[in-house]
């Protein structure tokens, strides 16, 4: 699924605070920008890419941080051409209600939910005419200004619509919030799936590759592995049915604000249970 042809990427940080919904712009390359919205470590992320003054973004966070983005986007001359949403939740959809006549991508079952309205949190539907318009359901090749971006779906992971980006230019993979943050615990739909998805991908890259996460900070195959071996710990353990309020000490390493590890066995147990 994902080419092994990769180059390497050269990090530098340029940061950009517009808006009273502050993002920063810390760049990867010269065509690659990873967007953190607030300054804060755990905030949700994106990626834009730029080349020939067009743009193409990868999630557009909530309304307000998509504000911003629009107006760095004006003051630099920058046309958006496409907005890539990998999954339906809020703080990564409400944002394209700021971009008009872009072509919005998406897995076929993220506009499903975003029609039921099966939001995650507070979040208020948004415009339908900013609902994703240009849908897959098993994979789709974009070519982007001459850059080759392939979005494919393996199956539930995060939600039943992850859409998974990988560009080889940049040796670069996006997960969305199928990995949080490097040590921090997963929100899955399907545990033992996310398990294989994030497998299969792991195979596929190498030590160099970028992983882009939806929150938190960007990681790398080792922190991949380091979850992938964090869940299939977990899972034996719930499975062999030990007692969930004993497990291992060292296992809160894995605590964040997204999840603790009593919440993740519970949430465990309940699955395996169901």
């Amino acid at each position: 699924m994902i080419k092994t042809a990769f180059i390497s990427l050269m990090l530098t940080c340029v940061v950009h605070n517009v808006s009273k919904a502050q993002v920063s712009f810390e760049r990867l390359s010269d065509n690659v920008f990873h967007i953190n919205a607030d300054g804060n470590k755990t905030s949700v992320k994106s990626l834009l890419i730029v080349k020939n003054n067009k743009g193409l973004l990868v999630d557009a966070m909530y309304g307000e941080f998509g504000k911003s983005i629009k107006t760095y986007l004006n003051e630099n001359d920058i046309k958006l051409e496409y907005i890539i949403n990998t999954h339906y939740h809020g703080d990564h959809t409400h944002g394209n209600s700021n971009f008009d006549n872009t072509t919005i991508i998406a897995h076929q079952n993220t506009l499903s939910n975003i029609e039921k309205k099966a939001q995650y949190g507070p979040e208020e539907p948004f415009d339908k005419k900013y609902w994703p318009n240009l849908l897959f359901t098993d994979s789709l090749l974009l070519s982007f200004e001459g850059i080759e971006i392939n979005i494919f779906h393996l199956g539930k992971g995060h939600t039943n619509g992850d859409a998974i980006l990988h560009i080889p230019a940049f040796n670069l993979v996006d997960l969305g919030d199928m990995i949080l943050a490097p040590q921090a615990l997963p929100y899955a739909s399907d545990p033992k799936n996310l398990i294989s998805v994030l497998s299969t991908i792991s195979e596929s890259i190498n030590t160099e590759t970028i992983v882009v996460t939806g929150h938190g900070t960007l990681a790398n195959k080792d922190a991949l592995d380091a979850l992938i071996r964090i869940m299939k710990e977990t899972i034996g353990y719930v499975e062999d049915g030990k007692d969930v309020s004993k497990f291992p000490a060292e296992w809160n390493s894995w605590n964040s604000q997204f999840m603790d590890m009593a919440t993740w066995l519970g949430m465990l147990t309940k699955y395996y249970k169901s």
